[in-house]
């Protein structure tokens, strides 16, 4: 049980995060759907009740409110603008939160890639130094004091009109290490189940898919259309800075990233299609929260 007079709860604990990145609106929706969806079934669904009896849940809806704020204002065209609002030079605004993580903040990357990482004006620039914006090292520091986090969840979205979308998890290099390969097997299998249970049988879009490499080129290009795989480049590898690459990479919690991909029928569609999505999404969340009560190498 949890002694909630202190910042520490003993039973384990799941952590999600929910836009990062500016533009993602739906993905905001995705996280207060979870929360009122496990706020108002606790003590009526004996489920969802068991669950969180067990488990401590922790839900970041909108990691980057002024960036949400800013995509919204009309000043930009929405689902534009990616970073936060944080002055960063003279003219330049805002730091792509997902690349400010402290994790092999140094790796060799592709140069087109190192320059934007750089670049205060572009939309990936990753800041002076890790974990220099106020975002991130509030979600790090929580994460430091709670040894009993057992899985992080980081959720986006995009446009693709050719995928719902994909889940992975961090892949670290061959010389990195990290899981033992029977652990890694039985990951690939709940990630597998994980997008399964994502997947929305109405949307005439191939399902969910998981990513199993750390370069998505090869995954990208397999799943697209005849008449755009030649716009996909040789390499996507994987960027440093991430928050999952950090989680992972420094504390060794296990961690899940969702690309959530939308297509013109979703706005067509709204908000039929958001309602969907979150409902879809939901279901996934419940099947991790259960999954998190089973797993021994999670423990």
């Amino acid at each position: 049980e949890c002694d909630w007079s202190s910042d520490v709860c003993s039973s384990d604990l799941i952590m999600a995060i929910f836009t990062e990145h500016g533009s993602e609106h739906d993905v905001t929706d995705i996280g207060i759907g979870i929360i009122r969806y496990l706020a108002e079934d606790y003590g009526k669904d004996k489920w969802v009740t068991g669950l969180l009896n067990q488990k401590e849940v922790w839900i970041v809806s909108m990691m980057n409110p002024d960036g949400v704020e800013y995509d919204l204002s009309g000043e930009v065209k929405p689902f534009r603008w990616r970073k936060n609002r944080r002055l960063t030079g003279e003219g330049t605004y805002g730091v792509d939160l997902n690349r400010n993580w402290g994790h092999k903040w140094e790796a060799p990357v592709p140069e087109k890639l190192a320059k934007n990482l750089k670049n205060r004006k572009s939309r990936f620039y990753s800041g002076e130094i890790p974990f220099s914006e106020n975002e991130t090292q509030a979600v790090r520091d929580f994460i430091l004091t709670h040894p009993n986090i057992k899985m992080f969840i980081d959720y986006h979205s995009g446009f693709a009109p050719f995928l719902q979308g994909g889940t992975g998890f961090p892949i670290p290099p061959s010389e990195s290490g990290g899981l033992p390969a029977k652990h890694r097997k039985r990951y690939e299998e709940i990630l597998q189940k994980f997008a399964e249970e994502i997947s929305n049988p109405n949307d005439k879009r191939p399902p969910f898919i998981v990513n199993k490499e750390r370069d998505v080129a090869k995954t990208v290009k397999k799943h697209a259309p005849w008449y755009i795989k030649f716009l996909i480049p040789k390499s996507i590898p994987a960027a440093p800075g991430t928050s999952g690459e950090w989680v992972y990479g420094e504390l060794g919690i296990m961690c899940i990233g969702l690309e959530i991909f939308r297509d013109s029928n979703f706005f067509k569609k709204l908000p039929e299609s958001k309602e969907e999505l979150v409902k879809n999404q939901i279901r996934g969340f419940l099947f991790l929260l259960d999954t998190l009560s089973d797993e021994p190498f999670l423990l």
